[in-house]
């Protein structure tokens, strides 16, 4: 029923209040009323009215502006250039109205399949993706929808369909229809995520930004849509470098040898270099520069300043050539070579904190 999807509603809105400024208490209150006009007869007659005869009624019933604003901006943006709504108590329940929908159709298997798409979702992501970005609200998609379909944790068993045939159907000989039992409902958030990456991808390139850079930004993952733009802005930027050429060219080779040194079992990501294993200068001059280079890329990193720190890498360019002429990562010595994989693993991770430099 439309009370349970506001209960719903009112779990989630009241949950993500604090990241856009609202209080709780005002976007609870919001949800609970946000569908009641949906019953008048004012949008029965005039259903582009939703939202808009709820403010009203809950200025006449003395419902706060804060209540008042929200209900009437939870369907913004509505199409693709509309204003996102104007107050925090709106944002936190738009986010909240587009969250539910998305993560209840999509857990009961109602997805959209080529053009149809019957309940909007497509809409719903990209209002969800806007509302990240241009609200900027420092929120993790994927914990985002983790949460949402965590407030449909009480809905009822699916019934089993009854295929036996009816009584009429026994009772004139013939065959009853077998209805298909309905699907039980699945909290698939990996799925829902790829879904709304791709409306991220359409927004993305809507904003100029090039397939190739928002395909590397996003293989980091969807933690932070707030910050994707500054990142493709520095991996704009980093482009221009006279070093980035040859860096990039070097972070394929390494990932190359790293995925290529783990199927063989010769690989630790998490192992630590070993100084003293160091035998040749260009591999301990890679591991200076990196030593050196690691704490200013955090902290660029903590700044969310993405151009500088993807800048900083330019410093690695020198070291990173000599290592790859003059050193041997497939040494015959296996400790020689557990170390030398060691050392490209930790480059090859602080090279891509901003993007992932492979996908260039």
């Amino acid at each position: 029923t439309q009370a349970e999807r506001s209960t719903r509603i009112q779990r989630l809105a009241a949950a993500l209040a604090p990241a856009t400024g609202a209080s709780a208490a005002d976007a609870e209150r919001a949800a609970l009323l946000a569908k009641t006009d949906l019953l008048t007869g004012m949008v029965g007659e005039f259903p582009e009215l939703q939202g808009t005869m709820g403010r009203y009624y809950a200025r006449h019933d003395g419902e706060s502006e804060a209540v008042a604003d929200a209900i009437a901006e939870h369907y913004q943006p509505r199409f693709a250039g509309d204003a996102l709504p104007a107050s925090p108590t709106g944002l936190a329940l738009a986010l909240a109205d587009k969250l539910e929908t998305l993560a209840g159709i999509w857990g009961i298997g109602q997805r959209p399949t080529g053009d149809k798409d019957p309940f909007a979702l497509r809409r719903h992501a990209l209002g969800v993706v806007r509302i990240l970005i241009e609200g900027k609200l420092t929120l993790s998609l994927p914990a985002l929808l983790e949460q949402a379909f965590s407030v449909f944790d009480k809905l009822p068993a699916p019934a089993v369909a009854d295929t036996e045939p009816s009584d009429k159907a026994a009772a004139t000989g013939k065959k009853g229809r077998k209805e298909a039992a309905p699907q039980p409902f699945t909290a698939d958030v990996p799925g829902l995520s790829a879904f709304v990456a791709d409306r991220l991808r359409s927004y993305l390139r809507d904003r100029g930004f090039a397939g190739t850079d928002i395909e590397a930004v996003l293989a980091t993952g969807l933690d932070r849509l707030d910050l994707l733009e500054a990142r493709l802005a520095a991996l704009a930027a980093f482009r221009r470098l006279p070093a980035f050429e040859s860096l990039t060219a070097a972070n394929k080779r390494i990932g190359n040898i790293l995925r290529k040194s783990a199927g063989e079992g010769s690989a630790d990501d998490k192992a630590a270099v070993d100084p003293a294993l160091l035998k040749e200068a260009a591999e301990r001059d890679l591991n200076d520069a990196l030593v050196k280079l690691q704490p200013q890329v955090q902290a660029h990193l903590q700044q969310q300043d993405f151009t500088a720190a993807l800048q900083a890498l330019a410093a690695l360019q020198a070291p990173v050539d000599a290592f790859f002429e003059q050193v041997m990562v497939n040494a015959e010595d296996p400790a020689l070579r557990r170390n030398r994989l060691a050392l490209l693993g930790g480059l090859h991770a602080l090279m891509n904190q901003v993007a992932d430099l492979s996908q260039l």
